[in-house]
């Protein structure tokens, strides 16, 4: 590897952690949506396996996937009480 080489890949290496320092905020909540979206998919698999005697399920669909996965546990708790309702 000659020195034009280093020089590349040195300006590589800073532009992708420039790049990664940007847009810290925005893939922090992407990864805080995603998990919370797995422990939903989780929490909505147990509930329907303890609720579906009663009548009371949720379809895990991506719908409701992605209003748990942003709203958490109000928004868990929320499609179960419409689906009681309704």
């Amino acid at each position: 590897m000659n020195s034009s080489q280093t020089i590349v890949w040195m300006i590589i290496v800073c532009i992708i952690f420039t790049a990664g320092m940007s847009f810290s905020k925005q893939l922090k909540a992407i990864l805080t949506v995603g998990v919370q979206a797995l422990f939903g998919i989780f929490a909505m698999f147990v509930a329907n396996f303890a609720l579906s005697p009663i009548g009371i399920s949720v379809g895990i669909n991506f719908i409701t996937v992605i209003v748990v996965g942003i709203l958490g546990a109000p928004g868990f708790l929320t499609l179960y009480i419409l689906q009681a309702i309704l």
